[in-house]
């Protein structure tokens, strides 16, 4: 016997969610991949966690250099310990620096600047 979180519903009638996604879709699949996401996603809170506690908590107060993950130091992938890799990634940020700077406006004596960042993933350096 197979057990399933699929709630299986089938309309006679075509109808629409409040975010305008077919019912039968948004109940068949949509339920099944969000259940999945939220077991295997950080919220934000979660993802947060480890930047505010290199930030602000004691036990790491005068630690430099470490690498943090779910609020323990942890060990830094290959990749991650990488001098070429961290070469090549200073080079991308001070190009980035570069072009947001290029991208600064000018207003009065307000400086408005044009930003973007990627979302934090609960990894941080200390």
């Amino acid at each position: 016997m197979s057990r399933s979180n699929n709630a299986g519903k089938f309309a006679d009638r075509f109808a629409l969610s409040d975010d305008g996604v077919e019912m039968t879709f948004a109940t068949n699949y949509l339920d099944t991949v969000f259940f999945l996401a939220s077991k295997l996603l950080k919220t934000i809170p979660q993802a947060a966690a480890t930047t505010c506690y290199v930030a602000v908590h004691p036990a790491v107060a005068g630690v430099s250099g470490k690498y943090f993950a779910d609020c323990n130091e942890a060990s830094p992938s290959r990749l991650g310990s990488s001098g070429e890799e961290a070469a090549k990634l200073w080079r991308f940020s001070e190009e980035i620096a570069a072009e947001e700077k290029e991208e600064s406006v000018h207003v009065g004596s307000f400086r408005l600047q044009v930003q973007s960042s990627n979302a934090d993933r609960g990894l941080a350096f200390a």
